[in-house]
C-alpha cells in the first residue's frame, strides 16, 4: 500500500512501549474519546478508548511501574 495512509489505534504507558490496538479501526473523521485513570489502592492505570461514530470501545488496565503520573497527551 505505497502511498496510501493507514489508521489505527494506539497507546503508550511511558516508559512501557507502544501498543497496537487490534480489531479497533479508525477512519478520518471518526470522533474519538479516551480517559485515562488511576487506582491508588491496585496501582492500576485503566486507559478507556472508544470510537463515538462506530460505538466500539477498548479498555485495558495495566501497572506501569516508574510512571510519574505528570501529564497525559492525545494525537489524532
Amino acid at each position: 500500500m505505497s502511498g496510501q495512509p493507514s489508521y489505527f489505534a494506539w497507546f503508550e504507558f511511558f516508559p512501557s512501549a507502544a501498543f497496537l490496538v487490534g480489531d479497533f479501526p479508525v477512519n478520518p473523521g471518526d470522533i474519538m474519546q479516551a480517559e485515562v485513570s488511576y487506582d491508588e489502592t491496585s496501582l492500576l492505570f485503566t486507559l478507556h478508548l472508544r470510537n463515538v461514530t462506530t460505538g466500539q470501545s477498548f479498555k485495558i488496565s495495566s501497572a506501569v511501574p516508574n510512571a510519574k503520573r505528570t501529564s497525559a497527551e492525545w494525537i489524532i
